[in-house]
């Protein structure tokens, strides 16, 4: 999802995968800058969308940063350096079943878990 490997260059001096997706979280408005393009890229068509249609693809993209806030945080909380800091695959999976369920839209962005 990051788009980065343990080796990049960009992670040299102690930065790790862990710790740049925790940094991102904090700054929500940076997550796109190390989030991969393609996971966020809205399908637009033509640019003259009517209000209607301007307005479904800002909701899509919306729900679509969600999902990838609520992913990247169940990452984070799954890698911890202590295996007593970390949730349980149960709870993992419950609340990636829930991401599904977002953005499939059964569920609302409401019901993701994002601390």
């Amino acid at each position: 999802m990051i788009r980065k490997r343990p080796t990049d260059a960009m992670l040299d001096n102690g930065l790790s995968l862990h710790k740049l997706a925790e940094m991102a979280l904090l700054d929500q408005d940076h997550l796109t800058d190390i989030v991969d393009a393609t996971l966020i890229e809205a399908e637009i068509g033509p640019t003259n969308l009517s209000y209607c249609a301007a307005r479904r693809v800002e909701v899509e993209y919306h729900k679509r940063m969600a999902c990838i806030a609520s992913i990247l945080h169940i990452g984070v909380a799954c890698s911890m350096k202590s295996p007593n800091d970390r949730i349980n695959i149960d709870e993992a999976v419950r609340r990636l079943k829930l991401v599904k369920d977002v953005q499939l839209g059964a569920r609302a962005v409401s019901d993701l878990q994002i601390p």
